[in-house]
């Protein structure tokens, strides 16, 4: 698939480092189209966002318009990609969001213009996913595709620029936001929008979560390998029990062997570390989303209570009204009708 996966990176910083736009500049000059590079470097604006997010997109906007190479313009738009991905996700987070899409026009116009056919194939794959997930509402990522194919805006769009983008923002507000503003009486588009990315949010936690089911502190094997050697490769003290030059080199041999299997395996333990910290990141962070939920679900189940409460007021008052009209079970059901003839016999 020509997009990035957009699930919880197990080899993301954990401490990233201070923001200056020296330090920004240089990492999107040395950013590398592969999936570690682009994580780390969205990773470390999204830490940064809420402090610097419009001078990041500013920088990023501007590295992108000086590039005419359509590797690097390629690169960038994973980059954005993945940090508006993961800044949707989390309502607090979503105003980075919209701080890019104020600058996305002007970068699919420039990609129009710049890249090859093949780089415009892979961006228009990124505003399809957009469109499906939502990130975005379609009509806004409608426009983009338009300025990707190098149209010109319509009158009516050009008629409203000065305002368009901050109207994008805002409506990208309310979808995002939809849980801290518009509570329990949002309209049914957002809450299933906002479910949908909850959805998402789980899948991705339960995939990473998987990830680790099987985690190199688990590795019996290994470790009794390890234990297997002798105990002079990891005690200095016992080396003055070497004899001769070819127990020197015995030993050596065990120790490069040996260390090369410590090498391995602790690499290995160090991103399982890293990986239970991002988890443990995702976790508390949906947990508070969940905490954020409940309020307006626990509305939800009240006035669900409170209709059914209703139908079950009008249930009995249908029953009684029932109960309350004539029995007709007496009637002789099968004497037939008198005719209109006994009628008059019997005046």
């Amino acid at each position: 698939m020509c997009c990035y996966p957009f699930t919880l990176k197990m080899g993301e910083a954990t401490s990233p480092s201070g923001f200056s736009e020296e330090s920004m500049i240089r990492k999107l000059r040395s950013l590398q189209g592969t999936a570690d590079g682009i994580t780390r470097l969205s990773t470390w604006m999204r830490h940064h966002h809420n402090t610097h997010g419009p001078k990041m997109v500013k920088l990023w906007h501007s590295e992108l318009k000086n590039t005419r190479n359509p590797d690097r313009i390629l690169n960038l738009m994973y980059l954005a990609n993945d940090v508006i991905q993961f800044s949707v996700r989390k309502p607090s987070d979503a105003k980075f969001a919209h701080e890019f899409f104020g600058v996305l026009d002007s970068a699919m116009r420039h990609v129009a213009q710049y890249g090859k056919d093949e780089t415009k194939k892979k961006v228009h794959r990124i505003l399809n996913v957009w469109e499906e997930r939502s990130t975005f509402p379609s009509n806004q990522v409608e426009v983009l595709r338009r300025s990707l194919k190098g149209e010109r805006k319509r009158s009516h769009d050009s008629s409203h620029s000065s305002h368009g983008h901050r109207k994008s923002s805002a409506s990208v507000d309310v979808e995002m936001d939809a849980d801290s503003s518009q509570g329990p009486s949002c309209s049914a588009e957002d809450r299933e929008r906002a479910m949908q990315n909850l959805a998402r949010a789980t899948k991705d936690l339960v995939d990473s979560l998987a990830q680790i089911a099987d985690p190199p502190s688990g590795d019996a094997d290994t470790r009794r390998r390890l234990a297997t050697y002798p105990e002079a490769i990891a005690n200095p003290n016992l080396l003055t029990r070497i004899k001769n030059e070819a127990e020197a080199d015995a030993l050596l041999k065990t120790v490069d062997d040996a260390h090369d299997i410590v090498k391995t395996y602790c690499e290995k333990l160090f991103g399982e570390l890293n990986s239970r910290r991002q988890i443990q990141k995702a976790l508390e962070e949906y947990d508070q989303e969940l905490k954020r939920e409940l309020p307006r679900n626990e509305q939800m189940c009240h006035e669900a209570k409170a209709i059914k409460a209703k139908l079950e007021e009008e249930k009995t008052e249908v029953l009684r009204h029932f109960d309350s009209m004539p029995d007709m079970s007496d009637l002789q059901r099968s004497k037939p009708m008198p005719s209109l003839g006994d009628l008059f016999k019997s005046q």
